[in-house]
């Protein structure tokens, strides 16, 4: 390596320990206190049945107040699949006219109606659009699964590879960025950058831990005092600690739910500005699982 080469690469280091200053971004070697308190914190569970389970945790890391929820379930035991519709409707409500068991809000839309996203739906590609600013990200993943499919996959991607990655799949979300894969933290340069989309904000992630089961994530947020929400590193580290391999970052922000048919809303969406469950925001997609057999079959 030349000189020169040696002194980018220091640089570079040192911008990034800048950015991570600014944002109030705990380096990696800084983080193992938080870690512990939130692998000790007390989880509450919610639900507990049939190869799934519901916890959640209000903990303080990352120096602020979070408020972590986690539905794990087996792929084995569930279908998973993407919801999408050309108007914008809660959540909640679309999954109940899915049938679903469990649901999270998918990926990014524009408030108009489209989804600004890949979406294959029962091996279908769904219309949508992106803007040229999402097509140049390369961190792009798919979550993907088939429609009777035990087990679910999250697989790097460009926007434009999308269809040929896809084509083994009957059941695809596109989103950005992919925090994880193999354990090893995904960000590109400008996923540090401080700025509306960077900075603390409810998130949603779908996760997959060395064993396979999957999980639905959410981290409330906009609530001071109570849940302040994550960066996209915040959010990486949090998914390390809980024993995730693999994540990707779902649309977040007002748009941030996680409903349980037996529960209803179970996190704090934002968008109304309380710290409640009842600021459900609109969405145009959503990922939901639906139990493969029957409880009561033999």
């Amino acid at each position: 390596m030349t000189n020169s080469n040696t002194i980018t690469t220091k640089l570079r280091a040192v911008l990034l320990l800048a950015i991570l200053a600014i944002m109030q971004v705990q380096p990696v070697f800084a983080s193992d206190k938080d870690s512990i308190t939130l692998v000790n914190a007390n989880w509450q569970t919610l639900y507990d049945e049939d190869g799934v389970q519901l916890k959640l945790a209000n903990c303080h890391i990352f120096n602020a107040q979070q408020n972590i929820i986690v539905l794990t379930f087996n792929a084995r035991e569930f279908s998973m699949q993407v919801g999408v519709s050309d108007t914008l409707i809660e959540t909640s409500r679309m999954a109940e006219s899915l049938n679903a068991d469990f649901a999270i809000n998918g990926s990014f839309f524009d408030f108009a109606g489209p989804a600004l996203t890949f979406i294959k739906k029962h091996g279908r590609i769904h219309p949508s659009g992106v803007s040229p600013e999402q097509t140049s990200r390369n961190n792009w993943g798919l979550v993907v699964a088939g429609s009777n499919s035990r087990s679910v996959k999250i697989i790097p991607s460009a926007y434009g590879d999308m269809p040929e990655k896809s084509a083994a799949y009957d059941n695809v979300l596109a989103s950005y960025p992919l925090l994880l894969k193999g354990r090893t933290i995904c960000l590109d340069s400008c996923d540090y950058v401080p700025n509306k989309f960077n900075n603390r904000n409810p998130r949603s992630l779908v996760a997959i831990d060395s064993s396979g089961n999957v999980a639905f994530v959410t981290i409330d947020g906009r609530a001071d005092g109570k849940a302040m929400g994550m960066t996209l590193y915040e959010e990486c580290k949090m998914a390390l600690w809980l024993g995730f391999t693999d994540a990707l970052n779902l649309d977040g922000g007002g748009s941030t739910t996680l409903w349980a048919r037996s529960l209803g809303i179970v996190n704090c969406p934002s968008d109304n500005k309380k710290f409640d469950h009842e600021g459900e925001r609109k969405v145009s997609n959503i990922l939901y699982i639906k139990r493969l057999f029957s409880r009561f079959s033999n």
